[in-house]
């Protein structure tokens, strides 16, 4: 298992945050959504199943959370679940390949992912509109579904997703930890790789002892090695073959991002703005790098339903323009 007397850190960890989303009025489901594929969601509870037939178990606006390159859904949106659930139904599926939703299909790129995604819900009674949230890869994903169900999607968020990418948008982050290929962080290999990772997605690392790494390794990172390769080689965003990228006909579109993301810099928020137009909006959050949603959970949650609610979207101000505005107040 890893640790100490074949304690399991990550085990320990998965399993709390399991009871977590239960208590948070959400089950995990496993859905087949065609004979080669099948996904796993955390989906509201209970879903009804009558003849075969799933239905929503209440009125309240649909609500997906997709993933980034995380080994499980659930990792990404911790934070999330009980501030979301209580106004929303909220889907929190595993992306194929990280975490329990695999294919035997030989497509992988991310369109493929959206797809999936679009199948599950609709085999889960969601029939209407739905309001999208994907970081990262889940953005890519959810930029994808808003292209290809112009209908289904209504609003979306793009969090910290690197959609106008150029192919050599990794040569910084690789040049900096000395590596040669982004998948060395997306699916480390090595104790240093995993620092890596943590150090590339967050402004203040946390320190953790090198059991915890080797830990983190075995249990999240060991398996679907070599699908996750594949989930990086086919991905179409960030390629030549990326371009033109559609502009999407969503009625709002916020794009959240942390202002010091290294994996995705914040000139890729404003360039994404740019090719969207008018209907997208950036929030930029201060002392935030690649996982905002995990750093500043509280401001994170704010931004995202004051935007679903129709709410004007801000962002806290620096501590520094606090304290100039109390003083201009004053003067």
């Amino acid at each position: 298992m890893g640790g100490c007397l074949d304690f399991s850190v990550v085990e320990f960890k998965l399993s709390r945050l399991r009871r977590h989303y239960k208590a948070c009025g959400l089950k995990s489901e496993m859905i087949d959504i065609d004979n080669e594929t099948r996904m796993h969601c955390w989906t509201p509870t209970p879903p009804i199943a009558e003849a075969g037939v799933w239905s929503v178990p209440t009125t309240k606006p649909s609500l997906l959370l997709l993933q980034g390159f995380a080994p499980e859904g659930m990792l990404c949106w911790e934070n999330q679940i009980a501030a979301f659930a209580r106004d929303y139904n909220v889907y929190v599926p595993d992306l194929l390949f990280l975490g329990k939703s695999v294919t035997e299909s030989k497509q992988r790129s991310e369109t493929f992912q959206a797809e999936c995604i679009a199948k599950m819900l609709q085999m889960l009674g969601v029939q209407n509109e739905v309001h999208v949230v994907g970081t990262s890869y889940g953005g890519m994903v959810a930029f994808r579904m808003a292209e290809k169900y112009p209908e289904f999607v209504n609003k979306l968020v793009l969090s910290s997703s690197g959609i106008c990418m150029a192919p050599d948008n990794d040569k910084p982050l690789l040049k900096k930890h000395g590596f040669s290929h982004i998948s060395q962080i997306l699916i480390p290999s090595e104790v240093v790789e995993v620092k890596a990772a943590i150090a590339a997605a967050t402004v203040k690392p946390p320190w953790l002892p090198n059991f915890v790494y080797r830990d983190i390794l075995k249990v999240l990172h060991e398996e679907q090695r070599v699908e996750r390769k594949q989930l990086l080689d086919a991905l179409v965003i960030g390629t030549e073959k990326a371009f033109p990228l559609p502009k999407l006909t969503q009625p709002k579109v916020l794009i959240l991002w942390g202002e010091h993301d290294q994996i995705f810099n914040k000139e890729l928020a404003y360039k994404l703005q740019e090719h969207l137009g008018n209907r997208s909006e950036v929030v930029m959050m201060t002392n935030c790098g690649h996982v905002p949603q995990l750093e500043n959970s509280r401001e994170y949650n704010r931004i995202v339903l004051d935007f679903l609610r129709d709410r004007q979207v801000t962002a806290a101000p620096r501590a520094g323009q606090v304290a100039q505005a109390k003083s201009s107040s004053s003067s």
